[in-house]
């Protein structure tokens, strides 16, 4: 009867070793399962007359509306209207020589704003190119400027959508690095802000049909 109750204790012990060393997932296990994250770091913008939206980091400000003061357009020499502004501040990237950036939606129905919508009528040395956006062709213009150990990039894009100008563009301002004193401040990473910015242009969508 010992040696019974003895070889009973050890088939237990056995079986109890074989289950705790099963893997997770062996048969009769649970499967283990998780749940995607899901971003929530941009926002959507809609223009409050609803004919265009575009997504923008939540670190970045917008001011929505029509009626904005300021030019339409980079060197507009025509009216127009200012339909929304995002800026960057400068806490975006702190201790560098970044001072800030701004990008603008601005559309015109002027007659000699919608024939030279594609033109540079700057009078500066621009870089074009072309680009599509919403499905739509844009054409491109980089201007450089600089005053007093400050630099202005703006890029611009311009294109006729529903019979209208449109001017999506953005500018980034920043420090000559050379002006402050050696190991103060950290050289801003242009690229990445310059990602972030062509996010934002590359998520504007026009609501309304084109002519």
């Amino acid at each position: 009867m010992k040696k019974l109750l003895l070889l009973i204790l050890g088939l237990v012990i056995v079986g109890g070793l074989v289950l705790w060393k099963r893997p997770a997932n062996a048969p009769g296990s649970p499967i283990a399962t998780s749940t995607p994250e899901t971003s929530t770091d941009l926002l959507t913008y809609t223009d409050p007359a609803g004919q265009f939206q575009f997504s923008y980091p939540k670190e970045f400000a917008v001011s929505k509306g029509p009626g904005l003061a300021g030019e339409w357009m980079f060197g507009a020499t025509t009216t127009g209207s200012l339909l929304g502004t995002i800026t960057v501040p400068r806490s975006y990237m702190p201790n560098t020589n970044f001072a800030d950036a701004k990008l603008t939606v601005g559309r015109s129905n002027a007659p000699s704003a919608i024939r030279t919508c594609t033109q540079d009528t700057t009078g500066l040395k621009a870089t074009k190119g072309t680009a599509t956006i919403s499905g739509f062709p844009f054409t491109s213009f980089a201007f450089t400027d600089a005053a007093a150990g400050n630099r202005y990039e703006t890029t611009s894009y311009r294109g006729i959508l529903d019979g209208d100008c449109y001017a999506i563009e953005y500018t980034i301002h920043y420090g000559n690095i050379s002006n402050y004193p050696a190991g103060s401040i950290l050289e801003f990473d242009k690229q990445k802000l310059v990602n972030d910015l062509e996010s934002i242009v590359k998520s504007f969508k026009l609501l309304i049909s084109s002519n």
